[in-house]
């Protein structure tokens, strides 16, 4: 940490904004005048013991809260010894503990992936959709941007969110052609990107994890939205690991998660919940998602739904 410390300090100086600020805190928080001039020295005189008697004068542990963000049933086994433990949802309600759930041992992966694809409809209603177009809102900080989504059969799809009749995100994958771009800076176009965008493009990746190379485990159960999900390890061919949850009764997904390293903070997880499901020609489609990105959530809301519009790969471009 010293290291750390005083590696920022001297990558700080190169910044002629510093100095100014420098002068700003000196005056601003009564230090001494050649507090930054011995700031270097200072830290290198700290040791373990100095640590230990500033955290008994200034953390009273009596009334210490400690709050951890992650997965539950992955952290919490041990934390008891603590204190009293308090669990809460990603709106900050309190809930109750999770509880152990346990998959159906005889359930294979890929018997799972079939009950999914028979969940969202039946093969004649999967058949007959030849288009889809999903028109909405999404709410982000405060903000409400139009999101619309349209599907066009096989493997042709186009999802963008906009504010004004400006494109803000924009994804798509028309006719084995791959994009996205962000306020109109294109990102790089990589294998996992491309099977996400493969993925999006139809009503039913259940079907591309059974015949494209997928690997699939079924690796337990838990709790989402108070109700019992079966928990599956989904490997992409470029080797991405993501988690999609399905709800043990009705079979229909619930809830997917994947973690990535970022540089400089770590790993970071990324949610995404689908409720709202309405029958739309024989086929199930959720038409409320919310997605938890860690510091930012987006709310989607779907209100109009159209199919068989006669729209071809074209209309996409």
């Amino acid at each position: 940490m010293k290291n750390y410390l005083s590696g920022g300090f001297a990558r700080s100086l190169e910044n002629p904004a510093t100095i100014a600020n420098f002068a700003l805190n000196i005056a601003r928080n009564n230090l001494p005048a050649d507090y930054y001039q011995k700031y270097l020295t200072n830290l290198a005189a700290v040791d373990a013991a100095k640590v230990q008697n500033a955290a008994k004068l200034f953390l009273n542990t009596d009334q210490m809260h400690i709050v951890i963000v992650g997965n539950a049933k992955q952290i919490a086994k041990g934390l008891d010894k603590y204190g009293p433990i308090k669990y809460f949802d990603i709106e900050g309600n309190e809930v109750a503990a999770p509880t152990e759930v346990k998959a159906d041992a005889s359930l294979t992966p890929a018997a799972l992936m079939e009950k999914a694809i028979a969940a969202i409809g039946s093969k004649e209603a999967l058949s007959s959709i030849k288009d889809v177009q999903l028109k909405g809102t999404a709410n982000l900080m405060g903000q409400s941007l139009e999101m619309q989504q349209t599907i066009v059969m096989p493997g042709n799809s186009v999802t963008t969110m906009s504010m004004g009749g400006m494109a803000m995100m924009r994804q798509a994958v028309v006719d084995g052609k791959y994009s996205v771009a962000q306020q109109g800076q294109e990102a790089p176009i990589t294998d996992d990107l491309k099977e996400g965008l493969d993925e999006s493009a139809t009503l039913v990746p259940e079907e591309l994890f059974l015949t494209k190379g997928y690997g699939l485990k079924i690796v337990g159960a838990e709790k989402v939205d108070g109700k019992d999900a079966i928990d599956v390890e989904v490997t992409t061919p470029s080797k991405k690991v993501s988690h999609r949850f399905y709800d043990a009764k009705t079979f229909l997904l619930v809830k997917t998660s994947k973690s990535e390293e970022v540089p400089g903070r770590g790993t970071a997880t990324q949610q995404q919940y689908f409720t709202g499901y309405k029958t739309v020609n024989g086929v199930q489609i959720s038409t409320e998602q919310l997605m938890d990105l860690g510091q930012m959530k987006i709310n989607i809301k779907y209100t109009d739904i159209k199919v068989n519009q006669g729209l071809k790969s074209s209309d996409l471009k």
